[in-house]
């Protein structure tokens, strides 16, 4: 997935997708990369941490696109809920690039 595509489509408001408040705890369950950068969790600021994480749910599975590190510090500092953009697998499509073997 092309991130920062992604992620200036939705700031340009030029994709469908819905923003929601979800439980910490339920997007912990959701598939998510288990490496976190101790620099960037102790770095974080405030405003960073409560920037919307990107999901989708694809093949049946809730996952997480962008915002693992952000969930992290959420979680740890307690917070109960997060804002989340949801965005379905159907638009995701438009931003994957090809794995390149």
């Amino acid at each position: 997935i092309d991130i920062a595509r992604l992620i200036d489509a939705i700031n340009q408001k030029e994709i469908i997708f819905d923003i929601r408040e979800m439980r910490s705890d339920f997007l912990a369950t959701f598939i998510k990369s288990d490496i976190y950068d101790k620099k960037i969790l102790s770095e974080m600021t405030n405003t960073r941490r409560n920037e919307p994480i990107i999901v989708t749910n694809f093949g049946g599975k809730n996952r997480i696109i962008d915002g693992n590190h952000r969930l992290k510090k959420c979680i740890n500092e307690g917070c109960e809920t997060c804002f989340v953009i949801v965005v379905s697998p159907v638009i995701l499509e438009q931003f994957s690039e090809p794995l390149g073997y």
